[in-house]
């Protein structure tokens, strides 16, 4: 991606990432220069990690743990496939 598209979509989110947040505050250079990198405000339960407000685990380990109890879950060696010849 050339230098100036990436600049410009950089530009066109921190735009409408600000524009967001004036529908709550008006706000602040250092909040606009994090709406850069991050569309989240804040950490609070709504916006924040579910694993640290209400001890959920995610999917891949509901998965594996499901894989665990059904005994589909089978070690394999990354070093197997060099062994075999």
């Amino acid at each position: 991606m050339r230098r100036s598209l990436r600049r410009f979509h950089t530009r066109r989110i921190q735009k409408r990432r600000v524009r967001n947040m004036l529908l709550t505050h008006q706000p602040t250079k250092d909040e606009i220069g994090v709406a850069k990198k991050t569309a989240c405000r804040c950490s609070c339960p709504m916006c924040g990690n579910p694993r640290r407000h209400f001890g959920e685990i995610t999917r891949q380990e509901k998965l594996a743990i499901l894989k665990e109890k059904e005994g589909l879950c089978e070690l394999k060696s990354p070093f197997l496939y060099l062994t075999e010849s």
